[in-house]
């Protein structure tokens, strides 16, 4: 995953709670003890490979986070999964497959 990633987890589980309320405590405890038991890897990259990531987004015309997991895909070689539209565009105009 990239380092993206920890970020709008966090932030999904803020809006579910604090503003759908769609969570509860008790829901959140157990979705993160759930992910923590994934066998997750973060490919950090460092700051300068990141702000770069503009170039793909403008080229792609994707946000600068989704452009971080199309770069993750291209750089390991591997299929995309996500439900994303634009972003299922993108993998396929840069030669990604797509598990949707």
């Amino acid at each position: 995953m990239p380092e993206i990633w920890a970020f709008e987890i966090a932030n999904s589980i803020f809006v579910s709670f604090s503003k759908r309320k769609r969570m509860t405590e008790e829901q959140i405890t157990e979705y993160l003890t759930l992910l923590k038991a994934l066998p997750i890897r973060v490919a950090p990259r460092n700051l300068w490979s990141n702000i770069d990531l503009e170039s793909l987004a403008r080229r792609r015309n994707i946000a600068a986070y989704d452009a971080a997991y199309l770069d993750l895909a291209l750089r390991s070689n591997l299929a995309l999964a996500t439900s994303d539209e634009p972003l299922q565009q993108a993998a396929i105009a840069e030669g990604i497959p797509v598990l949707a």
